[in-house]
């Protein structure tokens, strides 16, 4: 399981997020080892004051949310990913 904070990849792109609801975090992956992915099971969770919701899976793929989303991806394969994160920001 790998923690995923929309605010920390702001920060690190010193991009100012002024409203979480006007400002849109898009994020899509892709796993690069094994390839070709087969048996890979990626899942990715939105968590929300408590709650964790299932809103994508698969080996590759896009999501998009607010841009104070804060996300779990876990790995339920057998073995162990490497997994090629994209993301942006949009107003």
């Amino acid at each position: 399981m790998v923690s995923l904070d929309a605010r920390d990849f702001a920060a690190e792109l010193g991009v100012s997020i002024t409203s979480c609801i006007d400002t849109t975090f898009y994020l899509t992956w892709q796993v690069r080892e094994p390839y070709p992915p087969d048996g890979v099971d990626l899942e990715f969770y939105r968590l929300l004051r408590g709650s964790r919701e299932l809103i994508a899976e698969g080996a590759s793929g896009q999501l998009t949310d607010g841009a104070c989303t804060a996300l779990e991806m876990v790995n339920n394969s057998a073995f162990g990913v490497t997994v090629q994160l994209r993301y942006a920001f949009a107003e």
